[in-house]
């Protein structure tokens, strides 16, 4: 049953996107405007538009993370990690593909959050819910992301088969000696 459950959860990217979108919308409707779990709500016009700011470096950051993840995983080329990529490549690659999308559109959404905000301390513009959104399903990505990664690199790093082949003895450095034998331009001068 664990490993149904597990399966599911990795494959089932989209459900962290119909998660956030749930529990947000809840939070949006439910929370009083600037009080208790409105964090954003007890903030002033200013203040929101910077902290929209740093959500987007930090979801920007987060974006060039998951590509340089991405990378290192195309790289992976142990038996273990082929045979999965085999298997199961077409999952993980949506998995991937997700996990690199998901910052990029939550960029968008926060910025878009960051133009429609209007009002001060507990406006009821629901435009910052927006932004709580796109940054928690940039967090639930990231999570998943490293543990897909982590489970790919602790395979890869258990597999015994060298990825890149290895001399049967090793390399010896020093300097050439010249050959004994004549070369063949003297031979030709000496013959003629």
């Amino acid at each position: 049953m664990w490993s149904w459950l597990h399966e599911r959860w990795v494959r089932w990217w989209w459900a962290d996107v119909a998660a956030v979108v749930a529990v947000t919308a809840v939070c949006a409707w439910t929370v009083a405007p600037g009080t208790g779990a409105d964090l954003m709500g007890q903030l002033s016009l200013a203040d929101r538009r910077n902290v929209y700011t740093d959500l987007l470096t930090l979801t920007t950051i987060f974006a060039g993370f998951g590509g340089v993840v991405f990378a290192i995983f195309i790289g992976l080329q142990s038996r273990s990690v082929r045979e999965i990529k085999s298997q199961v490549g077409e999952h993980l690659l949506r998995v991937w593909l997700s996990a690199l999308l998901a910052p990029w559109v939550s960029a968008f959404a926060i910025i878009t959050a960051k133009i429609l905000d209007r009002g001060g301390k507990g406006s009821v513009n629901e435009a910052r819910w927006i932004a709580v959104a796109a940054m928690s399903l940039v967090a639930l990505q990231l999570l998943r992301v490293l543990w897909v990664f982590y489970s790919l690199a602790t395979i890869d790093s258990q597999d015994g088969d060298p990825t890149i082949p290895t001399a049967a003895e090793p390399a010896r450095i020093g300097k050439r000696r010249p050959s004994k034998q004549p070369d063949s331009a003297a031979m030709v001068a000496q013959q003629g």
